[in-house]
């Protein structure tokens, strides 16, 4: 039966690859064998794929055990590692070096536990996920999401990428390992997000880059720090364990608790952070999900929150049944109601009639407002002028207030048929989402009289 089970597996990834388009696509199953180029015959290891594989590459990987007698070495840049899920999908390390060891400028991985790492302290070799340029001045875009990060000696290493770039944390379960959950030595743009990061042995955070722009947005960081403070040294107990930080960061909706040696190196907490026992349904088991009376439930905020969480569930819900629908503190959202009602976007025009001799172009004042109770996004909102007498106009990107306001003005050809007496109309359309990501539609209507007044 398990055969039949991976068997299965292996064929839904197959037919996956070939919805994505085969040539991009890489397969891995316990079931493969390490020959071919890995797109319709899986291989066997996930670093065959990886070396058969083109830079931007896809490499989805099957249910399984994957043990790694060396690194995990990604050299390539755009790869993207999809395993098929966190509690199903395991790499291995030898316990002794990196377990994933990346040098590629860009590189995306989710899906997996990541365990087994070396636990010897030193860097480079004792992490879950190494990211390194191996330059100073060298450009990291990279993407841990979704992922276990447990029992290495650090879970999430940034290194040497001052060049620029962004590295994204998000929705990932980085727990018991034996130093930091994220260090990062070098990257000016770490966004840390929706992350639950507990019970590490030294930082939940620690950073020493000097100057840069974080964000760290909806975490629990919690209980981080007590090997750290129990090791003899006299500055071990004056450095705080929750967030270390040493340049512009962003901090906002965490649930930073009980941290060996402080929550915050300094100015902090941020807006909306809390303080409060997270509530998880039973950590000494592992289990960090969140209770229903967890303080992190419904605590955080929808704007640019992760869309599902670490399982692959909807977010935001309405998690404690008050009506508003708003993400979880943390990688795991409480399961509760879905949003499924779209936004109500509402749209005017001022004229709304308009008249010109000769037909000259008038401005035309749009404004209106995007309501809803998981809050709106303000990314991807759009307008677009449909014509009676021409076909629909490209969309433009329109800015949203974080109330959801809008204000815009649009130039309109006045002129019409002589003919059509009941005038020239024009629709103006407003599309946006809401936190939850249901999109919907406005409009109004401007027409162009026959004459002035008539």
């Amino acid at each position: 039966m398990a055969d039949h089970r991976s068997l299965s597996v292996v064929l839904s990834l197959i037919a996956v690859a070939h919805t994505a388009g085969a040539d991009s696509t890489r397969l891995v199953s316990p079931l493969g064998v390490d020959t071919g180029d890995c797109k319709v015959d899986p291989c066997r290891t996930i670093q065959f794929a990886v070396s058969a594989a083109d830079p931007g590459d896809t490499i989805l990987v099957a249910p399984g055990l994957y043990e790694q007698n060396e690194p995990l070495s990604i050299q390539k840049p755009g790869l993207t590692l999809r395993g098929s899920g966190a509690s199903s999908t395991t790499i291995r390390g030898n316990g002794h070096s990196n377990a994933v060891d990346v040098s590629a400028s860009s590189f995306t991985i989710e899906g997996f536990t990541v365990t087994r790492a070396g636990t010897l302290g030193a860097l480079p070799g004792s992490a879950a996920i190494f990211l390194n340029t191996h330059s100073a001045v060298g450009v990291g875009d990279w993407v841990v999401r979704r992922n276990i990060l447990e029992g290495n000696g650090f879970g999430v290493a940034l290194w040497n990428s001052l060049g620029g770039g962004t590295a994204v944390i998000e929705n990932n379960l980085i727990a018991k390992n034996t130093f930091d959950g994220v260090d990062n030595e070098g990257h000016p743009r770490a966004i840390l997000r929706n992350n639950t990061i507990v019970d590490n042995g030294w930082f939940g955070y620690s950073e020493d880059v000097g100057t840069g722009q974080h964000v760290i947005v909806n975490n629990i960081i919690a209980r981080n720090g007590y090997v750290f403070a129990s090791e003899a040294c006299a500055t071990c107990r004056l450095i705080p364990t929750g967030i270390r930080i040493s340049s512009s960061t962003a901090i906002s909706f965490n649930d930073v608790f009980d941290n060996a040696v402080g929550n915050y190196s300094t100015g902090y907490p941020g807006a909306s952070d809390i303080s409060v026992d997270p509530g998880f349904l039973d950590a000494g088991a592992g289990d960090y999900r969140l209770s229903s009376a967890s303080p992190a439930v419904d605590a955080g905020t929808n704007l640019g929150a992760a869309r599902v969480d670490l399982d692959g569930a909807p977010r935001p819900t309405d998690g404690d049944g008050d009506g508003s629908f708003t993400a979880d503190m943390g990688a795991f959202e409480l399961d509760g109601p879905l949003d499924t009602v779209p936004p109500v976007i509402a749209v005017t025009a001022q004229p709304a009639d308009v008249w010109s001799p000769g037909g000259k172009p008038v401005s035309v004042a749009i404004s209106g407002t995007v309501t809803d109770a998981s809050g709106v996004n303000p990314e991807g909102a759009a307008y677009a002028i449909l014509d009676e007498y021409g076909a629909p106009g490209t969309p433009h990107p329109l800015s949203l207030g974080s109330d959801g306001r809008f204000a815009f003005s649009v130039t309109l050809e006045a002129g019409r048929r002589g003919s059509d007496r009941d005038g020239r109309h024009y629709a103006i359309t407003v599309s946006a989402q809401d936190g939850s990501g249901n999109p919907g539609v406005g409009a109004t209507a401007v027409t162009v009289l026959h004459d002035r007044g008539n």
